[in-house]
């Protein structure tokens, strides 16, 4: 039999790669994969069209006919090319040489994938493009889930529909069980953990942080922005209540890690010059690592502070108006005592938090299930089982 194939696609947004890193590190040397991601961040535009009437004519066209305007530019995205049996190579647009005309990226591809593997299948080109045309060869689509929602929010309304996908891996039971309540049919919604955690296990390095002035010594307070409504807004006025509190404060460095949303619409909230704003997604797993104490809405973050015991404050609370309080209270029981309220930020700053150890290990396997490395490994497994045939509900975790 040939060698397996795989076409990952994590579309336009950068930080989006790092669900697949070590997924396609690890797929066997026999497998072949082609990687392509976004090299630069866009603007809103690229997703939605920024005039109302244009926007109108946009959803008229796909609701009706399918149909989207292509505007993708082969080299204003990077591409990773691994065949069986040779050593990965990074080029600058696809090769003209390739035999398989592929109309979504304009151009051509080494080979017809046995499957496609993707991360934000609900916009963008992946949505509009590259799913459909998978659909219409027969090729399975695979979603990694690009994050964790931990509350089925009023948006989340396309995860209902699978999005085109044969399977979405997902991080948790939380992940899953949103997803269901969303519409989704819940033997399709694979529990893998999520590969993006999976350096949590790797040794602890400050040295990544020390190059944005940090000092190892002094306590870091790790603020994790949001880009929705009404969270934002919720989140952006308890960090304005740290930062005024730690001016009374010696000896802590105040985080903030906004949204890779946020940066893109250019909507993150203004702080003082002391506070470090850390903007690359590559330094977020060395930044939960060595904080102190993290203060966030309880998303998919609350997963890598759980696997580390570390104090999070949810700001997103029983009564905080954020969402539906059925949804709030089932967030609240799923946590339970392993995350603290908002009207702990001034104990936050002060450093007298403690995880509740006992309380951290139970939440984290409701909302990260694994963190022992293997995640990318086991949406590996889960690649190679969909693409040889295998039906997702058939598929057996490798490392239970």
């Amino acid at each position: 039999m040939s060698s397996l194939r795989v076409l990952a696609f994590t579309g336009e947004r950068p930080a989006m790669s790092i669900h697949v890193e070590s997924v396609l590190s690890a797929l066997e040397t026999d497998i072949s994969w082609l990687h392509i991601s976004a090299m630069n961040e866009p603007s809103d535009a690229i997703f939605r069209p920024t005039n109302r009437f244009a926007h109108l004519v946009r959803d008229i066209s796909w609701d009706r006919f399918g149909l989207a305007r292509n505007l993708f530019t082969r080299t204003e995205w990077k591409w990773r090319l691994r065949n069986a049996g040779d050593r990965e190579t990074v080029l600058s647009s696809s090769l003209p040489s390739w035999p398989i005309r592929c109309r979504p990226l304009k151009g051509h591809l080494p080979w017809i994938p046995n499957l496609v593997l993707v991360t934000s299948p609900h916009e963008g080109h992946t949505r509009y493009h590259l799913i459909p045309w998978a659909r219409k060869l027969g090729i399975p689509v695979l979603a990694i889930d690009h994050g964790m929602p931990t509350i089925n929010w009023p948006w989340l309304s396309y995860r209902g529909s699978m999005m085109g996908c044969d399977a979405c891996a997902v991080w948790s039971e939380v992940n899953r069980d949103v997803n269901v309540r969303a519409g989704a049919p819940p033997e399709l919604q694979i529990i893998t953990g999520s590969p993006s955690i999976d350096g949590l296990s790797d040794p602890v390095d400050f040295e990544p942080l020390k190059t944005y002035g940090l000092d190892p010594e002094i306590r870091i307070i790790l603020l994790l922005g949001t880009h929705r409504s009404p969270i934002k807004e919720i989140a952006d006025k308890a960090f304005q209540k740290v930062i005024e509190f730690s001016k009374s404060v010696k000896n802590v460095q105040i985080v903030f890690k906004p949204h890779p949303v946020e940066i893109a619409q250019k909507s993150s909230m203004k702080f003082p010059n002391d506070v470090f704003v850390i903007e690359e997604s590559s330094s977020f797993l060395s930044l939960v690592r060595h904080s102190s104490v993290i203060i966030s809405p309880a998303t998919s973050v609350v997963a890598a502070a759980l696997a580390c015991r570390i104090p999070f404050v949810n700001l997103i609370p029983l009564g905080s108006g954020a969402a539906e309080e059925s949804e709030l209270q089932i967030l609240d029981d799923s946590l339970g005592k392993a995350v603290f309220g908002p009207d702990k930020l001034n104990d936050a700053v002060l450093g007298t938090l403690v995880a509740d150890e006992k309380a951290s290990n139970a939440a984290f396997t409701r909302f990260g299930y694994r963190s022992d490395g293997k995640n990318g490994a086991r949406v590996a497994s889960l690649v190679k089982h969909l693409a040889l045939g295998g039906q997702a509900p058939n598929w057996k975790d490798p490392f239970p």
